[in-house]
């Protein structure tokens, strides 16, 4: 059959790419592996149905560097000063000691097991030291880890990879210099490779970066933000520092993306969070298509013709190479033997490492037919990029297969999550939420009003400005591994109704509140998984006596109850424990009494109690 166009090639890996990805999120498997085989099934050994080279080499390049530029920016959105606290030691070793251990390590297997040259066994090892967030965060979803081991692995599948592209693309053009102009390499061509595109992406990335959080904390506050807005901005943004960066060096635009979206998630958190839902489709569909295109350009009889050296390479790259790059890496840090352990054997390579591998073996094929002297040059480009697929198949399989189990048996999982998701962030939900934070809970407040949530940002609330009923933005951007519960309480019938049943199948129904009026009987059994705050009247009455303050959030003892009226929300049992209230009565929450310490947060109706008048013959006597 005759070899796809370049329109009906991309055409088709953008569809059956969105296709798979559907049949890899409903088997709750990373679809790099599925991605993969439609690859081969319709590429080059297969149908002959998606050509990647149709496009040409500068086309399809060109296509892989923007599409891998929009996936590092999305990464970097997610990259926030919360996020990476919570183990800086852990991911500074990862991005420096961590790197150059398993570059070099990974080079020498190369040429003692491979029997690459020196130099292509170090453009080997530039190549896979990166993973990606790609096939790190669905792995991290299912399995939620303890925050630190959590927040290293998805700080280095994000951070890894422009320094692991700039490292590749820098080594790749040093070889090509040594081969066709020997004796051209020196420092200052090393430091020009290496030095200059991590400089320009640095400077252009944080130009266009402060430039666009600027204009978005403006429109905040002019209350002009849209959705299609934040896309579009964060979109220019990205693409802007992107271009300008590769004016300067090739493939400074990944970190000029990267530290753009670094910097939009730090310095403008409410819009970045809404900005990340842009990159939902996007991204997915992207990484869909490239892995499709990618794999088409592979005929199957190079995959056949692997040897055992090539077996033994992966093996030792992934029980040798990355358990001392993270031990190496991660010497005085918070992490612990068992964490470490983890982080040694979950390292799946993802889109970027099969990028690099595609991107090296046009390049050096194209070399091959210039220069005279190199005659392996064609084959071990060929090689090379076989190799780099059969890592990526066997540390994704390996990932996804152990990730769970081993978990388990290392005990680092997550405890049990005692965060709460609170929807509505009017006063009641604010109050409510403050409320429980100043119990230790960890708490997040969600709501379309960017009004409401600037109000709740002031108070100290932790917040995401969004629409909840978006499952796919809640299951992805809000409720993180802490979070475990969910309090609805917009009053509108639809919304509660759709993000109560989707929390119900998140965390389970008996972990689902939601606000009630005082007539159940208008939903059907199911409809709604539970009752946080039944007051028999519209919530609007009892949002007017809060501003009237006739009532209130807050927290009493089991053994000292308000003498007025009280709906709780929560009880806080003394063990750490939450217990989330069905209708309302702390009592009905208990089979006796409850144990001794416990404390409930909710609505107490009725004036705030009287400051207790001093003594003043007392006073006069002290």
């Amino acid at each position: 059959m005759a070899s796809g166009g370049a329109v009906q090639s991309l055409a088709l890996a953008f569809g059956v790419g969105a296709a798979i990805t559907l049949l890899g999120d409903r088997l709750k498997q990373p679809p790099i592996l599925f991605l993969l085989v439609a690859g081969f099934a319709f590429g080059a050994s297969g149908l002959g149905l998606i050509n990647g080279d149709a496009m040409g080499t500068s086309g399809l390049l060109a296509v892989v560097s923007v599409s891998v530029g929009l996936l590092v920016f999305e990464g970097g959105l997610g990259l926030d000063r919360r996020t990476l606290a919570r183990a800086p030691g852990a991911v500074r070793g990862l991005l420096t000691v961590g790197i150059i251990v398993s570059w070099a390590l990974t080079a020498v297997l190369g040429r003692y097991v491979i029997g690459l040259p020196w130099d292509l066994s170090i453009l080997l090892g530039s190549m896979l030291v990166v993973t990606g967030p790609t096939v790190i965060q669905p792995i991290l979803r299912r399995t939620p880890l303890r925050p630190g081991l959590h927040s290293a692995l998805t700080a280095e599948g994000i951070l890894i990879d422009p320094i692991g592209v700039v490292a590749a693309v820098s080594t790749l053009e040093i070889v090509r210099l040594s081969i066709s102009r020997p004796g051209a390499t020196g420092p200052l061509m090393l430091l020009e490779q290496y030095g200059v595109p991590a400089i320009a992406g640095l400077g252009f990335g944080a130009l266009a970066g402060a430039a666009a959080a600027w204009w978005l904390r403006r429109a905040r506050r002019t209350q002009q933000l849209k959705d299609q807005t934040l896309v579009l901005m964060g979109l220019a943004a990205c693409m802007i520092s992107f271009g300008a960066a590769e004016v300067v060096a090739k493939e400074a635009g990944l970190v000029a993306a990267t530290v753009c979206g670094m910097l939009l998630a730090n310095a403008a958190s409410a819009s970045a969070e809404e900005m990340r839902r842009f990159k939902e489709t996007t991204s997915v569909i992207l990484v869909g298509a490239l892995f499709i295109l990618l794999a088409s350009r592979v005929e199957l009889e190079r995959v056949r013709s692997l040897q055992w050296s090539d077996g033994l390479f992966v093996l030792l790259l992934i029980v040798v190479v990355r358990p001392i790059a993270v031990f190496a890496a991660t010497v005085r840090t918070m992490l612990g033997f068992r964490e470490k352990l983890f982080a040694s054997v979950i390292a799946p390579r993802g889109i970027v490492a099969a990028s690099l591998g595609s991107i090296v073996a046009i390049e050096l094929t194209a070399l091959a037919a210039e220069v005279q002297g190199r005659p392996d040059l064609a084959e071990n480009a060929q090689r090379i990029e076989s190799l780099v697929l059969l890592v990526i198949v066997a540390t994704v399989a390996l990932a996804g297969a152990v990730a769970g189990p081993l978990a388990s048996i290392l005990g680092v999982r997550a405890g049990e999550p005692n965060g709460v998701l609170v929807v509505g962030g009017h006063r009641l939900g604010r109050e409510l939420a403050r409320e429980l934070i100043a119990q230790r809970v960890p708490v997040k407040l969600v709501d379309t009003n960017a009004a409401n949530i600037a109000r709740a940002t002031s108070w100290g609330v932790p917040t995401a400005l969004g629409n909840a009923t978006d499952a796919r933005w809640m299951e992805e951007e809000v409720a993180t591994p802490e979070f475990g519960r969910l309090i609805a309480l917009t009053d509108n019938d639809d919304v509660d109704g759709v993000v109560t049943r989707w929390a119900a199948a998140r965390f389970g129904a008996g972990r689902v509140l939601v606000w009630r009026r005082d007539d159940p009987s208008k939903l059907g059994d199911g409809d709604r998984p539970g009752t946080a705050l039944q007051w028999g009247r519209p919530l609007r009455h009892l949002l007017f006596q809060m501003d009237s303050d006739l009532a209130r959030c807050t927290t009493w003892s089991a053994e000292d109850p308000p003498s007025t009226g009280a709906v709780a929300a929560a009880a806080l049992l003394p063990g750490g424990d939450i217990r989330l209230i069905d209708g309302g009565d702390a009592a009905s929450a208990f089979d006796g009494d409850p144990p001794e310490g416990t404390r409930f947060v909710g609505v107490v109706i009725g004036p705030p109690p009287k400051p207790a008048k001093r003594n003043a013959d007392s006073d006069e006597g002290s």
